[in-house]
């Protein structure tokens, strides 16, 4: 049987300094994350015999033959390398590259039980054609992992898997240079999967209409942890793109955790994305003689918009502009005033403080909302300890 090939990813490259100090000589520069790794010499040398296709027997009989070693010995420590790498999608088989890019036909969901490296299936979630959300458990680590898969269709032609990998492989390398308790965080990044931080918890969305928080303060405390995460992001520059209830998760701990990056920006990219859900655009993105498209570009202040949305269904149990149609709901988002009455769904008080609040993150006009959610964290967060919202 012939042995299967296998070959350094496009994703990756190897870089030796040779006026380096020697701890700092051999790196490996991972293209997607924009990072470099520093590697010792026998891993550097092991991942060179890879710049071409190659089997690992030819590389196990290439160390063999360096170290002067019997092959018993050298055996495992080059199986062991090569598991780390293949885990960690620095190596690929030879036969599935094609182009620049590496593409895996996976167009069908796959069933439980099924394993994707050392990760096994328990349940797909959903799909948005062509990510599927797998909730899976890491044998290796023993936990539970969400992973989003990229599943190409058959049909799909080359050009418009180019584009969609392109968009993936975004989303994660913003979600890696993030760390914040309010954020679920992105674990991995590999060939054509992430494996993102499982929250155990419900959206946001189900908290609030099944009522099992009555507690006014407890409602606050999730939203004051939203705009924390929230705040993270623009104090990086980033836009979330896509900030509604069901992008929110809240733990069994009463833990927020920003979810779904797929809109993801720099607030600067001209390359924007533009998208997320029509009750929560804000009216200067809403084309009303084009009811199916959005218009102008995100920024800090379209997501205070949205943000304050999210807080008026928090404290109200009902989104602030509705309508039975889209049309219907867009004229509301950009004409009506939204109405900010004296109790919550529950009969407690809300204060005029957090109406001001709310109007305040609501305005028709950008500029008369918060700069972003770091002027409106710091508000919400302030005033919630001195007791005025309450």
């Amino acid at each position: 049987m012939k042995e299967k090939k296998y070959i350094l990813s496009d994703k990756f490259e190897l870089e030796e300094n040779i006026e380096a100090p020697i701890e700092h000589r051999f790196t490996m520069y991972n293209k997607v994350m924009e990072e470099s790794i520093v590697l010792n010499e026998p891993i550097f040398i092991f991942l060179k015999n890879f710049h071409k296709e190659n089997t690992l027997q030819t590389v196990t009989d290439i160390f063999t033959e360096l170290t002067q070693s019997s092959i018993e010995d050298v055996q495992p420590i080059i199986q062991n390398f090569f598991q780390q790498m293949s885990h960690r999608g620095v190596l690929i088989p030879f036969k599935i590259k094609r182009g620049n890019k590496i593409f895996e036909e996976r167009n069908k969901v796959f069933p439980d039980g099924h394993f994707i490296d050392e990760f096994r299936i328990e349940k797909h979630l959903s799909s948005n054609m062509p990510i599927h959300v797998y909730l899976a458990e890491d044998t290796l680590k023993n936990k539970k992992v969400i992973l989003k898969v990229l599943q190409f269709s058959t049909k799909m032609n080359e050009k418009q898997r180019e584009h969609d990998l392109k968009l993936f492989e975004k989303e994660f390398r913003i979600l890696r240079a993030l760390a914040h308790h309010n954020i679920a965080a992105c674990l991995d990044f590999r060939n054509d999967y992430a494996v993102i931080e499982y929250v155990e918890g419900q959206d946001l969305y189900r908290k609030i209409k099944d009522k099992t928080t009555s507690d006014l303060e407890t409602r606050l405390n999730w939203l004051i942890q939203i705009f924390e995460g929230v705040a993270y992001l623009h104090e990086k520059n980033i836009l979330h793109g896509d900030i509604h209830y069901s992008n929110a998760l809240i733990t069994n701990e009463h833990t927020a955790k920003i979810i779904d990056f797929d809109l993801a920006c720099y607030a600067d990219d001209p390359n924007t994305a533009i998208g997320g859900m029509r009750p929560f655009i804000p009216p200067e993105r809403i084309d009303l003689n084009a009811f199916e498209f959005y218009k102008n570009l995100p920024d800090f202040r379209s997501e205070i918009h949205q943000l304050g949305v999210l807080s008026f269904f928090v404290i109200y149990g009902r989104l602030p502009f509705q309508g039975e149609t889209w049309n219907e709901t867009a004229k509301a988002i950009c004409e009506n005033v939204p109405i900010f009455e004296d109790t919550d769904n529950f009969g407690n008080d809300v204060s005029a403080n957090l109406k001001n609040f709310l109007d305040k993150c609501l305005k028709k006009n950008p500029p008369e909302r918060f700069a972003s959610a770091i002027e409106a964290f710091l508000s919400l967060r302030n005033r919630n300890l001195e007791g005025q919202y309450k």
